[in-house]
């Protein structure tokens, strides 16, 4: 139960990376003001191109070591020779799937 608990909950931390200061309650503010969740800040960087690191959705703390030593460039490798599954960052962007996704959601509104 305990494990379920935290995989749960570093999902919840994670959604709370991606909402604005003013849609958290203030206790996760503090939380991510002192760096014990990662903030919206500071996980932006996991959605930008290549989106090549900072894969830790909690508090980021593992990011510069992960990044550092190349663990998830090893994932990756493993991952594609089990599957077969590329990741993006192999690639340039593409940013045609942002354009319709964005043309999506005008229509949407």
């Amino acid at each position: 139960p305990s494990f379920l608990l935290l995989v749960c909950m570093s999902q919840q931390f994670h959604a709370w990376s991606h909402m604005r200061k003013s849609e958290l309650p203030a206790a996760i503010i503090t939380l991510q003001d002192a760096n014990i969740l990662i903030g919206r800040k500071a996980h932006g960087a996991h959605h930008k191109p290549n989106f090549e690191g900072n894969y830790s959705i909690v508090s980021g703390w593992w990011n510069p070591l992960l990044d550092g030593i190349g663990f998830f460039r090893w994932l990756e490798n493993v991952v594609y020779e089990a599957a077969g599954v590329e990741p993006r960052c192999w690639y340039p962007p593409d940013h045609d799937w942002a354009e319709q996704a964005q043309s999506q959601a005008q229509l949407g509104q």
